[in-house]
């Protein structure tokens, strides 16, 4: 009998809690800064909570953010379900809108509170850094699990190679390094790969070298080219 009380006790007190205002826990959102009701950390929302301001949010917490699945509710009585980033939607969820006296669905994926679609756009490659570089072109050559090269390509004008540059260096995140006068990149890279190239090129207009540097990553599995024009 004692352990059942003591069970009763466990599940009750925090429903209690969570129950109660926590009025010195922030919600940095305007429209939601009024009461929460929740898991509190450094005088910020965190955790599970509810905000009730102009609008109302219920789920997950991050630094006074809506951040993580959760359930928003404008003050018309529209609503979102899904996932939140920074007091934004991000990810996967359903929108419902009250039109015409009837609710109407949009479901599919956000990115920074805007609707990008049903299905998830995928990122193949990033430019991360780049300087002393006119342009660079990323060219997938498609899918051999043996290889799974990726070469790097100088192309000044219609020459290509790689003695146009000098002391080219490259560090990648994986794979076996090819450093050959016609070829020069990683083969048998693993997804996804990371480089930090660095190299001098012939100026234009004066009789000396700049220096070019290029971080880039790939995300999709294959083979590619990625070619540098400077």
């Amino acid at each position: 009998m004692r352990y059942f009380y003591f069970l009763i006790l466990i599940i009750i007190i925090p429903l209690c809690t969570l129950g109660q205002e926590t009025q010195s826990c922030k919600v940095i959102v305007p429209n939601l800064d009024g009461k929460y009701f929740g898991e509190c950390k450094k005088g910020l929302a965190d955790g599970q909570g509810s905000a009730r301001g102009i609008h109302i949010y219920e789920g997950e917490f991050n630094k006074g953010y809506p951040h993580g699945e959760g359930k928003y509710i404008w003050a018309g009585d529209d609503y979102y379900e899904g996932t939140f980033k920074k007091g934004k939607r991000n990810g996967y969820g359903k929108h419902y809108m009250i039109i015409d006296g009837k609710y109407v669905l949009t479901e599919g994926f956000w990115e920074n509170d805007v609707y990008i679609g049903k299905e998830k756009k995928v990122q193949n490659y990033s430019t991360d850094l780049k300087a002393g570089i006119k342009h660079v072109f990323y060219n997938y050559k498609g899918i051999d699990a043996s290889t799974n090269e990726i070469m790097i390509v100088f192309k000044k004008g219609n020459n290509e190679s790689k003695s146009i540059v000098s002391d080219p260096s490259i560090e990648g995140s994986s794979g076996n390094l090819i450093d050959l006068e016609e070829k020069y990149g990683f083969e048998n890279v693993a997804f996804p790969f990371k480089a930090k190239l660095s190299f001098n090129a012939p100026n234009e207009t004066k009789p000396e070298f700049t220096s070019a540097t290029l971080n880039f990553e790939i995300m999709k599995e294959g083979s590619w080219d990625v070619i540098i024009y400077y």
